[in-house]
């Protein structure tokens, strides 16, 4: 009875009843229910942001302080975070602390190194390379390889490290008995050590400070040499990478 009235219906009619019995109906509406759902939860951040209740953000990475070096072996710290690399910060004269000394009848003007970082520099050595008086270079056969404090005669190794907050004292020149000149590790026989610096000239010194971690600084020194300690001084000029 209920076949024969519908096939009098129209054809929509029929259609949607069909389709309303089929077997693959709740199948099709749970499919859209699902989409819906999705659709809804990718809004819902949006939505509760506009309610007053922002996403929480994610937790942040805790990269060391500054000068704690405590964590530096923890790898999940070092892949964040790595030291930048130390600089040597040079200066000398009478105006800079512990650069120029006397003690038993000598003077020594120092070239004082401080660190620039938290990294320490390893294996200083310092050498002068060239030499002018008064404008004039001053030929030198040698490489002269300057001692560091305490100065001390010895060929091969006494390198220094440099650490922060402790500086280091490269020995320029010394003045004893009248006499300037430059305190070497070793005195090379090719050079007249003792006539290089003579009184009332003024010097323009070369020196280069080498590290093993580090690339060479350049250092140009000005000394001005009167004969006579007390009225006499030393500069830095410049401080340049090698050319």
């Amino acid at each position: 009875m209920v076949s024969g009235t519908v096939q009098y219906w129209p054809n929509v009619l029929r259609g949607s009843l069909w389709i309303a019995t089929s077997w693959w109906f709740p199948l099709a509406l749970s499919a859209l229910c699902l989409v819906l759902w999705c659709i809804l939860t990718k809004k819902a951040p949006k939505h509760s942001a506009q309610l007053g209740h922002a996403p929480q953000p994610a937790p942040a990475v805790q990269l060391p302080a500054q000068h704690d070096l405590s964590n530096l072996a923890d790898p999940a710290y070092n892949h964040f975070w790595q030291p930048p690399e130390s600089k040597i910060r040079v200066s000398c004269g009478k105006s800079v602390e512990k650069s120029v000394v006397s003690a038993d009848g000598e003077t020594w003007y120092r070239a004082r190194l401080d660190l620039n970082g938290i990294t320490p520099v390893p294996d200083i050595e310092a050498r002068v390379t060239e030499l002018w008086e008064d404008e004039v270079k001053v030929p030198l056969q040698e490489v002269l390889t300057l001692t560091m404090h305490p100065g001390v005669l010895k060929p091969e190794g006494d390198f220094r490290t440099l650490n922060e907050g402790c500086p280091e004292f490269v020995d320029v020149i010394r003045v004893g008995d009248g006499i300037a000149h430059f305190p070497l590790k070793f005195y090379a026989r090719a050079v007249d050590h003792k006539n290089l610096l003579k009184p009332n000239h003024t010097y323009r010194i070369t020196v280069m400070i080498y590290a093993r971690s580090k690339r060479p600084d350049k250092c140009t020194f000005e000394f001005q040499w009167t004969g006579d300690p007390d009225t006499s001084d030393i500069r830095l000029i410049s401080v340049t990478p090698p050319s």
